[in-house]
């Protein structure tokens, strides 16, 4: 019974942390406008991972991050 348990417990972090990921996903926009700073360029640099804590309990997601050209300032889309 408790192997069960086991694989049951497995198989709920590894959906939880799918369905996380898909909900961040499709909450992103496609291509964010300009730097807020100094409104330079965003140049995109790729997916970042972040461990988010949730009532279930920890998830990673990984988000698009964006780098100012002009100034350097870092940047995630907002939801």
């Amino acid at each position: 019974m408790s192997e069960m348990e086991d694989l049951v417990g497995e198989f709920e972090v590894e959906v939880r942390q799918a369905m996380m990921q898909e909900l961040v996903a499709e909450g992103q926009q496609t291509t964010p406008g300009v730097c807020e700073s100094c409104g330079g360029k965003l140049r995109y640099k790729g997916k970042k991972p972040k461990q988010v804590v949730t009532l279930r309990g920890e998830v990673k997601v990984e988000r698009d991050y964006y780098q100012c050209a002009t100034c350097g300032t870092g940047y995630f889309p907002p939801r």
